[in-house]
């Protein structure tokens, strides 16, 4: 349903917020499936465990941000708004030899 609302929202809409473990499909699927349907918004995971599956927590930061459960409103409001912000930014090209310090590191966590 959340994917049907996005394809025919009347305004933009600033920012998913995805649990990872939905029922019918899943916050990842659901960031994928909106890729596929060029739909451009920043998509916020929340979730209580990442770890079950290899590479998930690498799979999640490549489209979006994370937040891990439980967390404060204080947390909640500071992801959502680094989230927004981050997908406001211009994109920095980062030079073919990586950047300063060899380190690439997309994901972004709440204090």
């Amino acid at each position: 349903m959340a994917l049907q609302l996005l394809e025919h929202a009347d305004a933009p809409v600033d920012l998913v917020l995805a649990d990872v473990m939905m029922p019918r499909m899943g916050g990842l699927e659901l960031a994928r499936a909106l890729g596929a349907r060029r739909i451009r918004v920043p998509v916020l995971f929340i979730s209580g465990f990442i770890g079950g599956e290899a590479g998930m927590e690498e799979q999640l930061a490549a489209h979006g941000d994370i937040l891990a459960k439980p967390y404060t409103l204080d947390a909640l409001a500071r992801a959502v708004r680094r989230a927004i912000d981050r997908a406001r930014r211009p994109p920095t090209t980062v030079p073919a030899s990586g950047p300063p310090g060899g380190r690439m590191d997309a994901r972004v966590r709440p204090a």
